[in-house]
């Protein structure tokens, strides 16, 4: 019987852990993938900007020797987790993983499953540096990259834009760093959002300039926030940066959101995933990425990016064959 490959995404958005039951066309494995949650920027105070969250880490886990050997039969159980990013002074961002040997239990070998670390949100120390990016060294795969880590805020004397958040790690590559908040002067630009997959850090805000958000082949970045001609920051595009927001002298100005570069498509849903760069320095959003970090706030706390769990599978083909006598 022919066979076709399809996609699943493991986990409801935002769940914490739970099971999975091998679909009822499963022929044979084929990968377990893993994007760890990203962490939360720090959300500073009336004096300090906050570092960005740091980006998660990006794990595969192939079928077959130096992999996953376990059989898997249709209607079986399998175990995951995957949560939602990590929220300033409240949640902490949780790894990503599919266990097919134990319940409830992080894998411990490619063996039994994949596990992508997640990144870290900003200390909450009145340290400005961000939170680092979920390390490669920490997930379980036959692939691994890290996340990348936040950019740092700044211990001036006013309330500025914020390092910018940490990319997510994908199939490509690491996840950049956020860049750096500028650290003087009566203004200051935030940092970008570090790039996903593979692709640069983001860009030091200036005293006149949100810094660009990192840059992506087939993507393009966010730009930083202009004090001087007060035009917003914008976002990045499939997997670009967002750019840094700023502090003007009157008000925190936001910055870029991230984006998403595109490569798992659910073979059900037809729901589209992928790794997501960081927020830009002083960006609020919270919804509809992946893996992230967020940028470090001067005025109030967000979240990081969700995890992502993927579950790839040879399938029986459903097609019929008719003949004619």
């Amino acid at each position: 019987m022919a066979t076709r490959v399809k996609t699943v995404f493991v986990g409801l958005a935002f769940n914490q852990s739970g099971t999975f039951l091998v679909p009822a066309d499963y022929e044979s494995l084929v990968s377990l993938e893993a994007i760890g949650a990203g962490g939360a920027g720090n959300n500073g105070t009336t004096t300090q900007a906050g570092g960005g969250g740091g980006g998660g880490a990006y794990a595969k886990t192939l079928a077959g020797a130096g992999g996953i050997t376990a059989t898997l039969t249709p209607g079986q159980t399998i175990y995951w987790q995957k949560g939602p990013g990590g929220a300033w002074n409240s949640s902490t961002p949780l790894d990503s993983y599919i266990n097919v040997v134990n319940a409830f239990t992080p894998p411990t070998s490619v063996a039994q499953g994949v596990l992508a670390k997640a990144g870290a949100n900003g200390p909450t120390t009145s340290s400005p540096s961000g939170g680092t990016g979920g390390t490669a060294a920490a997930s379980i795969g036959n692939t691994k990259f890290s996340g990348g880590s936040g950019g740092s805020g700044t211990t001036a004397s006013t309330r500025n834009g914020g390092g910018g958040g940490g990319g997510a790690a994908g199939p490509s590559g690491g996840g950049a760093s956020g860049g750096a908040s500028h650290n003087a002067g009566s203004t200051q630009g935030g940092g970008g959002g570090g790039a996903a997959n593979g692709g640069s850090i983001g860009q030091a805000g200036t005293a006149d300039l949100g810094g660009n958000g990192g840059s992506i082949t087939g993507g393009t970045i966010g730009a930083g926030y202009n004090i001087l001609t007060s035009t917003p920051a914008t976002a990045g595009t499939k997997g670009g940066g967002g750019g840094g927001g700023a502090w003007d002298g009157a008000a925190v100005r936001a910055g870029g959101s991230p984006s998403t570069v595109e490569i798992w498509q659910d073979s059900t849903t037809g729901a589209v995933s992928g790794p997501s760069s960081g927020f830009g320095g002083n960006n609020s959003g919270t919804s509809g990425f992946f893996g992230c970090g967020s940028g470090g706030n001067g005025t109030g706390s967000n979240s990081g990016g969700e995890g992502v769990l993927i579950f790839t599978y040879n399938a029986y083909d459903d097609g019929r064959m008719f003949f004619l006598f």
